[in-house]
């Protein structure tokens, strides 16, 4: 009897001692990782490139002209005047909707065939209403964006932005 307990109890505190080096270990692997990746920065986007900008290139843009220019919350709108859904920024306090095309070929052509002040509908996809008015309207490459509202200042560094882009 007394041998039986004896080995129970040595199984039990190598088992201790097994967990308990175990969790040392583990502990100085997370500490390792979390000085090591402590510095690093977010990766950078990729590359703007003719005919092929994406969202961060248009809000890069904006910031590059000195607007202030987030991503929105909320929806954006849906397909309607134009062949694209308009994604939703907010630059400078109003309204800004980007309608990115697969190729420049077919923004121009959208474009050159829509009328300014439908582009918007009266709400967003969410039912949200979007403005009263036309829109400031500009497109370059393979983007198109509508400004809700803006003042002249804002609508001139909106459009340096996107005939910026390649």
């Amino acid at each position: 009897m007394v041998g039986r307990r004896q080995t129970g109890r040595r199984r039990t505190n190598r088992l201790s001692l097994v967990f308990a080096a175990l969790a040392i270990v583990l502990a100085a692997a997370a500490v390792f990782l979390l000085v090591r990746d402590d510095g690093q920065q977010e990766s950078a986007p990729p590359p703007a490139v003719a005919g092929e900008n994406e969202m961060v290139h248009v809000l890069e843009a904006l910031r590059a002209e000195g607007l202030e220019a987030n991503f929105a919350r909320g929806s954006g709108v849906s397909v309607g005047e134009l062949m694209v859904p308009g994604q939703r920024l907010v630059v400078d306090g109003a309204p800004l909707f980007v309608f990115r095309y697969q190729n420049p070929g077919d923004a121009a052509d959208d474009f050159a065939a829509a009328d300014p002040a439908a582009i918007l509908p009266d709400r967003s996809a969410t039912g949200t209403p979007i403005a009263d008015g036309t829109p400031f309207v500009t497109s370059h490459s393979n983007v198109t964006v509508a400004l809700v509202g803006g003042s002249n200042d804002v609508q001139e560094k909106v459009d340096r932005a996107i005939q910026g882009l390649p």
